[in-house]
């Protein structure tokens, strides 16, 4: 995705915003579900060259860039119901190992 102008990756998250409003609870769960399972069964390797490729990513990003992602996120918090952001932070503090965020403090 970094090689795609900033147009086209916004196109792409708009397309992918739509694609997921459209699913019912229960497909997006599913979904959740089987991106955990697939995550599960990487190798230690594995789970650490995803997370360089997200540093990587980041790091290419201007702080404008990072900054509508994070206002992004924001919004995507405040649409979720209660029930949603819970299932989300447990989902966030039973991730498998490795996968854990850098700064567990942040997490609320």
């Amino acid at each position: 995705m970094a090689s795609l102008a900033p147009e086209e990756r916004e196109q792409m998250r708009e397309s992918r915003r739509e694609r997921l409003a459209a699913m019912s609870p229960e497909e997006r769960e599913q979904m959740r579900e089987s991106r955990r399972e697939r995550l599960g069964a990487l190798s230690p390797e594995e789970r650490e060259q995803m997370r360089e490729s997200r540093r990587d990513r980041l790091a290419a990003m201007s702080p404008e860039e990072r900054e509508q992602m994070r206002e992004s996120w924001r919004e995507r918090l405040a649409a979720m119901s209660p029930e949603e952001r819970r299932r989300a932070k447990e989902a966030r503090q039973s991730r498998p190992a490795g996968m854990a965020p850098k700064h567990p403090e942040r997490v609320r």
